[in-house]
């Protein structure tokens, strides 16, 4: 017998408009379906805000990074390596108020 073959959004779709439903219980429906109630939960808040395309998988990479330097910073590092190419990045860091590579 071949595997039943289902695809992520189908699966999230069908759950959503279960959820929807008043008649379901909602503890049983995210056990059916094999996700936790909070996974259940943002499922059905992201889809009653953004529809069908808030239930598209999202990117977990990081919005930003807490040591990462703005533009304006890396220029004027650069701009002083480059009128003073002896110095390195300890003596920059510390010219320029304790950034540090």
């Amino acid at each position: 017998m071949p595997w039943k073959q289902s695809e992520p959004m189908n699966e999230r779709t069908e759950f959503v408009l279960k959820a929807m439903s008043e008649s379901n219980n909602f503890g049983q429906l995210c056990r059916e379906y094999g996700v936790s109630r909070k996974t259940g939960y943002k499922w059905k808040r992201r889809f009653l805000a953004e529809g069908l395309g808030g239930l598209q998988e999202r990117s977990r990479q990081p919005h930003g990074h807490a040591r990462e330097l703005s533009e304006v910073v890396v220029c004027e590092v650069i701009r002083l390596k480059m009128q003073h190419p002896d110095w390195g990045p300890k003596k920059i860091g510390d010219l320029y108020g304790g950034v540090h590579g």
